[in-house]
């Protein structure tokens, strides 16, 4: 299972990139490193479909599936970032954390977090069947209406699917912080307004075009150790498949 020390030691160093007063050349040099992270792993992912048995076990589905949204949110990033307009990150940032640290507890929990992940999806099923009234809906594909029939197996862990105690239960404390911030950012909110305001020093406030200055986690730094997090995750339902990639990561991120 993804061992907590492993964890609490990217989580740490992520503190460590948040340093506001880092001088212009380790800055720099923090987001080269962070980009050649970001790229032996992203490369590495393409392999992963290899690596899956023929007879995959629902962990390593559900596990294909959360690492590839988590390559692709990295790879979209990019985009962003280099666009200058890494301000509109926050959404996919936030969902990074969210699928990293649900690919932690997949790792550790195995079955057990898939049973409670269906009986989730099976409840929200129902929630959209409910809400589907009025004329002009689309038909309900049968598979949907079959999953309400199914008698699913119940699961201690269900309190694992919200965030907050994820970050407990596996030492990501260190990621609520970056997570609140990208969360007010990605929903209308006083603090995703402010950041089209400008102070002025007689207590004026100015709109601009442009967000100010912003105080999340910096997208490269927290990226690149978000998809290392990611894949150590993966790496354990692949029993060990991604080993080489993730040792050259780590001596990149200097944890090894």
């Amino acid at each position: 299972a993804c061992r907590r020390a492993e964890t609490e030691q990217v989580t740490k160093q992520s503190e460590r990139s948040e340093v506001p007063d880092a001088t212009p050349e380790r800055s720099a040099e923090l987001a080269d490193q962070s980009r050649e992270v970001l790229r032996i792993l992203i490369t590495a992912a393409d392999a992963v479909p290899t690596l899956l048995p023929s007879s995959m076990t629902l962990p390593q589905l559900f596990g294909h599936g959360w690492y590839r949204h988590c390559v692709r949110v990295c790879e979209a990033c990019l985009v962003l970032l280099d666009a200058r307009m890494d301000h509109e990150n926050a959404a996919l940032r936030r969902s990074l954390l969210e699928h990293t640290t649900a690919l932690i507890w997949l790792a550790n929990s195995g079955q057990t977090a898939i049973d409670a992940l269906q009986q989730h999806h099976q409840y929200g099923v129902r929630k959209l069947l409910d809400s589907f009234t009025g004329d002009g809906w689309p038909e309900v594909p049968s598979e949907t209406t079959e999953m309400l029939g199914l008698k699913l197996p119940s699961s201690p862990e269900g309190f694992l699917l919200a965030f907050r105690p994820k970050l407990k239960e596996f030492g990501l404390e260190a990621l609520e912080s970056p997570w609140l911030i990208d969360s007010a950012v990605a929903h209308p909110s006083q603090r995703s307004a402010s950041y089209f305001w400008k102070r002025t020093g007689d207590d004026s406030v100015t709109p601009v075009l442009d967000p100010v200055e912003t105080d999340h986690l910096p997208t490269l730094a927290g990226n690149a150790q978000l998809l290392f997090l990611a894949t150590i995750a993966v790496n354990e339902l692949l029993d060990g498949g991604l080993a080489v990639p993730l040792a050259k990561a780590a001596e990149v991120l200097g944890t090894v």
